[in-house]
């Protein structure tokens, strides 16, 4: 019985494992981009990207609720890059072209994509 136990925690072990392995390179992207958005973006977008954030009150416009976002990949990332008043949108959003590196701003793009997707 004992061999058996230890098989089955083995196995276990080991599908966990390749699961973790398994993510395709964009669900990496999207769970990178999770930490760069909680760090950098939830504030105003808010925990679930709805728009509404802490800082998101009295804003007008308010934070774009990501979730149902209908642009393009470039379109979000000229928006991240240059902020909201840099592309005639909410003058609140700050450009981040000089904090986030090129990975991090397609990593936030992934799971702003993952997030809308989900929906």
């Amino acid at each position: 019985m004992k061999e058996y136990s230890k098989f089955i925690i083995l196995f276990l072990i080991s599908a966990s494992l390749f699961s973790l392995t398994a993510l395709d390179t964009m669900e990496k992207s999207a769970v990178r981009g999770s930490i760069v958005f909680r760090t950098y973006c939830v504030l105003c977008h808010g925990e679930a990207a709805d728009g509404k954030g802490r800082l998101a009150t009295g804003k007008v416009p308010p934070p774009a609720n990501l979730t149902i976002t209908k642009l393009t990949d470039a379109q979000k990332e000229e928006i991240i890059k240059k902020g909201g008043g840099g592309v005639n949108r909410s003058p609140f959003m700050p450009p981040w072209k000089d904090e986030l590196s090129e990975e991090q701003i397609k990593d936030v793009i992934s799971y702003i994509n993952f997030l809308s997707k989900s929906k």
